[in-house]
């Protein structure tokens, strides 16, 4: 309790413009004693480079999420992601104090928890006929599904159920998001996830709705990283807590030839 630390993030200038004077300021959640603004430093397009502030768990034991966002010269925010409204986060747990004995015990301070730190488990690479190497990971989609479905409960929502056929044209999607560099809800064939949900056979094809995610797992893009991404983002969260669907189709795919590594994809229906 009440350890500092320093919280980094790996970025990359995806933009036109060099940052310069640009700022990390303070969006939400639990602010960790940090300051609120802080300097960025100049970061070219396509340059990537770390970002961080120095942060002190609170004195209470508990978990806690931490959000920040980019602010230019001009004082307009922006975030990270495909579309710049994701938020850069930190989560901490704490642990509660032990409680005192004949020998006194100091409890343990403040453990940064990392985005990818949590073990998990990856199919072998494997190539598709085109040559891309590819893995999945079933841990991440399990994640996501725990995830979304806690949150709606949390919010009176019924738990979505998985569906075999929204899975498959997710899967068909993430691929071709992370074998083509495509990051978009498009598909390189011209596809809307409506085609998809369709072309695998799925009856209530029009009902369905699509969130998309990409990020390198090393860097925060793991399971719980596209789960926040989509709550700290209005349109993806409305889709995600849509209280008329009832099946989920979930895919991850991990590929070097994608520029973000990780490429997330759900799809959510009605029966």
């Amino acid at each position: 309790m009440g350890e500092s630390f320093n919280k980094v993030w790996r970025v990359r200038n995806e933009g036109t413009c060099t940052w310069t004077g640009y700022e990390l300021v303070y969006a939400g959640g639990e602010a960790m004693n940090g300051t609120l603004s802080n300097p960025v430093p100049v970061f070219k397009p396509n340059e990537y480079g770390d970002v961080s502030v120095d942060l002190q768990a609170p004195q209470r034991g508990g978990g806690y999420t931490g959000y920040w966002l980019f602010k230019n010269t001009a004082g307009q925010t922006f975030g990270v992601g495909s579309e710049g409204d994701g938020m850069l986060w930190v989560q901490i747990n704490v642990e509660f104090p032990l409680p005192s004995g004949p020998t006194p015990v100091a409890a343990a301070g403040a453990t940064p928890v990392s985005s990818g730190t949590t073990p998990v488990t990856a199919t072998s690479p494997v190539s598709n006929q085109s040559g891309c190497i590819y893995t999945q990971n079933s841990t991440y989609e399990s994640q996501i599904l725990g995830l979304i479905n806690n949150v709606r409960a949390q919010n009176g929502l019924g738990a979505l159920a998985l569906d075999s056929q929204l899975s498959a044209a997710a899967l068909e999607h993430s691929l071709d998001m992370a074998c083509n560099d495509n990051i978009s809800h498009t598909g390189t064939d011209g596809s809307t996830w409506y085609d998809r949900a369709r072309k695998q056979g799925f009856a209530n094809y029009n009902s369905a709705r699509e969130n998309i995610y990409v990020g390198n797992p090393a860097f925060g893009g793991d399971a719980n990283g596209a789960f926040t991404w989509w709550m700290n983002s209005e349109i993806h969260r409305k889709t995600l807590m849509n209280a008329d669907a009832k099946l989920i189709g979930i895919s991850y795919i991990y590929s070097d030839a994608s520029t973000y590594g990780g490429n997330y994809t759900t799809l959510f229906a009605r029966p």
